[in-house]
């Protein structure tokens, strides 16, 4: 049996007893295109006069492949009921799907979500890299961090633009990926026996933030960067005085502290 002829089973459980409701249960929109459902709405999506918006592309495709696996679907049952009830039932869903399944070539809409380089994403990162002094990569040039890091931040923004996030789920995602990249915890330390490793005897690194130390089992923890020293010009650097005591429940966090600039003789 195909994969496909598995798919239908899957929905059907006994053939002999599917009906149209059986199948239009299972298929249920997909929950980010549940407000499609409106009629005004959905009327507006499949309007091929209007240009559409990326989301807006997004959603009438989702409308459009919810219909044709109806279809598919309905055309597998009908295939496999000889009765007339199956074909009374199927028959006008088959017809009804295919008569409002919108021509897609008919819409003046950006290009498919699958093609990442050409999401907004993509060409906004595109143009910032190049105004900020990097050479685009259409252009010859040495392999090295030129072409590199530019590659590597176009696939992340790829994946990125890929993953239909909305304008509130966007900033969320963001957040929570920057902070675990720079191997950040999401949630306050707590201090407890499992989140401590022991790099060498008598210190003790916690694992969740590797800036925050203690020098016995039961001593006090400490954040090795509590405290930034910012000079005018900008300049930043650590001293043994950036070491800052803490408590658990503890939040890493690191107060930056503007210094005048060290007068020549005390340099």
């Amino acid at each position: 049996m195909s994969n496909d002829e598995n798919k239908y089973s899957a929905v059907t459980g006994a053939e002999e007893q599917v009906d149209l409701e059986t199948v239009e249960a299972y298929y249920e929109p997909p929950q980010q295109c549940q407000a499609t459902q409106d009629s005004e709405l959905r009327a507006r999506l499949l309007d091929p006069s209007k240009p559409k918006t990326e989301l807006e592309w997004f959603a009438i495709r989702e409308i459009t492949n919810y219909q044709e696996q109806l279809i598919i679907i309905a055309k597998e049952l009908r295939k496999r009921l000889d009765s007339e009830e199956g074909k009374d039932q199927l028959d006008p869903l088959i017809q009804k799907g295919e008569d409002e399944l919108p021509n897609l070539d008919d819409y003046e809409v950006l290009p498919p979500a699958e093609d990442p380089t050409h999401c907004n994403y993509y060409q906004h990162a595109l143009r910032e890299l190049k105004a900020l002094g990097y050479i685009s990569l259409g252009t010859p040039q040495e392999s090295g961090p030129n072409s590199w890091i530019q590659e590597n931040i176009l696939e992340l923004l790829s994946v990125f633009a890929t993953q239909g996030h909305s304008g509130s789920s966007a900033p969320y995602c963001i957040s929570l990926f920057e902070k675990l990249a720079k191997f950040e915890p999401l949630a306050p330390l707590t201090g407890e026996d499992s989140e401590w490793a022991e790099p060498e005897v008598g210190m003790y690194q916690n694992k969740r933030c590797s800036r925050v130390f203690k020098d016995t089992k039961g001593g006090t923890a400490y954040n090795i960067r509590g405290k930034i020293f910012r000079e005018p010009n900008g300049s930043c650097y650590q001293s043994r005085d950036s070491r800052v005591n803490i408590e658990f429940p503890y939040t890493p966090e690191t107060e930056y502290v503007d210094v005048p600039e060290l007068k020549e003789e005390e340099q």
